[in-house]
């Protein structure tokens, strides 16, 4: 009896997913995560799709409902569980270093497609990066995507396949979206991560009370953020020694103590207020953090990329605090804070600017040594070729739908695909192109049995792995012809909408998007 794949149990449970249209679903996903195309509707000219065109609109259409009646809502809530519930089995085993055992994960927001959906009502100004017309801004018409990866480094290949991915409203956040997921995703009992810990790596978008102090309620969770530059921080109030003569202060207990900024150099900073229509400067001194000593500290020897061997210097001060705002409490959550600064190995000059000062959070904080956190923070820029790949070979951004609800089934879709092809990591044929077979990233995984592709290699090679797995193609099923629409019906036209702009958000608002 033959033993079944990985990938071909995939495709069987999700031929079986409890879902509208689930059989087209999955050869829209096997298409999807196989086929080169430039648009949604070429994938009909798949051939593991084997259905007419019309069938794509059909499964996306039919996949959730998301409106604004609760059963709607809750009908899209359920269809996304299901998916998170379906790639479960294929989740890697949890990771060990530094002494502990964790699951590695990523959140992060990126620009989603819209410049020609005139008729979605949803649309707003994204970031748009490398704009190459001068004089411009990094903008562009679309949706904020905020996605929550799975980190996976196996054998120096890095993956960062999506656990959770959401269309941020306009008259929402990314900074809420992202909480309300990563809470979804820890406190769902049925799902691995509930009873294991988990680092989560975020961005300095992330680094607010607004974000730390809901998700410090979370047992399991400790968060890397990359603090800002220069941002104000406090450390731990000084006790008084037992059998002292001090006297008792008095009133409120001192919660904060010396004042401190993350940055190399102390120096007096000059500001500017206005009293009365009149402006007046004054300074201020501002205390580096590094003038202090640090609590830990270490050195690691690291080769980048490139070869070039660099010294990694890691300090680490704990226990200390930033200030409550927007009633989002931060007397009782005490962080740490680690300062990474990267020097040559040989000239022993600082390759970077300036040193990257990140915020070590969560009750279990002190469960993480410091000799894995920067390795740890730096799984974060994974996400971006996640991006690049799914822009450019996965259509994320490809599809220009007038419906919000359909935007966010193709959503899912996308999950699905990307899952099957990390599924397929270790089962697709590498595929080399004679000048390609000479390089060492092909040249070393040829004639290996146990080897780990990257997104684009597994995708290259998925055809040949279809056409080994023996599941039969389906062919185009001929239906007749329905009548059309009666000669001289007027057809209502979709009204446009022009892109809008987000506006303050209300914190107070923000609260009750979070439960807090």
């Amino acid at each position: 009896m033959k033993i079944k794949t990985q990938t071909e149990l995939f495709c069987e449970f999700l031929d079986l997913l409890k879902v509208a249209n689930s059989k087209a679903l999955c050869t829209l996903v096997k298409s999807l995560s196989s086929h080169y195309c430039g648009s949604v509707v070429s994938l009909s000219l798949s051939e593991e799709f084997g259905r007419h065109y019309t069938m794509i609109n059909k499964v996306v259409k039919s996949l959730s409902v998301r409106g604004v009646a609760e059963d709607d809502a809750k009908h899209y809530a359920n269809v996304r569980k299901k998916v998170q519930h379906f790639i479960s089995p294929w989740l890697p085993s949890i990771r060990t270093a530094g002494g502990i055992s964790y699951y590695g994960l990523s959140l992060d927001a990126t620009s989603g497609g819209g410049e020609h959906a005139k008729c979605r009502k949803n649309r707003g100004f994204v970031y748009s990066p490398n704009n190459q017309v001068p004089g411009n801004k990094p903008v562009k018409v679309g949706n904020t995507l905020s996605v929550l990866h799975l980190n996976v480094v196996e054998q120096g290949v890095r993956w960062a396949p999506p656990l959770d991915v959401r269309c941020v409203d306009l008259d929402n956040s990314t900074t809420a979206v992202g909480v309300t997921q990563i809470k979804d995703l820890l406190l769902d009992k049925t799902l691995p991560f509930h009873a294991a810990l988990s680092v989560l790596k975020m961005d300095n978008q992330y680094c607010n009370a607004f974000c730390i102090a809901p998700l410090y309620e979370l047992v399991g969770l400790v968060n890397i953020i990359r603090a800002r530059h220069g941002q104000k921080v406090y450390f731990p109030t000084v006790e008084q020694t037992p059998g002292t003569s001090a006297p008792k202060p008095q009133g409120a207990k001192v919660v904060y103590g010396k004042e401190v900024f993350l940055k190399d150099v102390s120096e007096n900073k000059v500001f500017k207020k206005t009293i009365a229509g009149r402006t007046e400067s004054y300074t201020k001194y501002q205390e580096s953090i590094v003038d202090t000593p640090a609590d830990e500290q270490t050195e690691q020897h690291l080769t980048l990329g490139n070869g070039r061997q660099v010294i990694c210097l890691v300090k680490r001060w704990n226990n200390c605090k930033i200030r409550t705002k927007h009633g989002f409490s931060m007397k009782d959550k005490p962080l740490d804070v680690v300062r990474i600064s990267v020097i040559d190995a040989q000239s022993k000059k600082t390759i970077y600017n300036r040193p990257t000062f990140l915020f070590v959070t969560g009750q279990q904080k002190t469960q993480i040594p410091l000799d894995i956190i920067a390795p740890e923070y730096r799984e974060r820029y994974d996400v971006e070729p996640t991006y690049r790949f799914s822009k450019q070979h996965l259509l994320l951004d490809k599809f220009q739908t007038p419906d919000e609800a359909h935007l966010d089934n193709w959503l899912l879709v996308w999950q699905l695909a990307f899952w099957l092809l990390f599924v397929a990591r270790k089962e697709a044929a590498l595929v080399v192109n004679p000048w390609e077979q000479y390089l060492p990233n092909y040249k070393n995984k040829l004639n290996k049995q146990d080897r780990v592709l990257t997104p684009a290699q597994t995708k290259r090679g998925m055809k040949t792995l279809f056409a080994t797995l023996g599941i039969p193609r389906r062919e185009v099923q001929k239906c007749e012809k329905i009548k059309g629409a009666p000669k001289g019906r007027q057809f209502e036209k979709r009204p446009t909408y022009s892109p809008s702009k987000k506006g303050k958000k209300d914190p107070i608002e923000q609260k009750k998007q979070l439960n807090c």
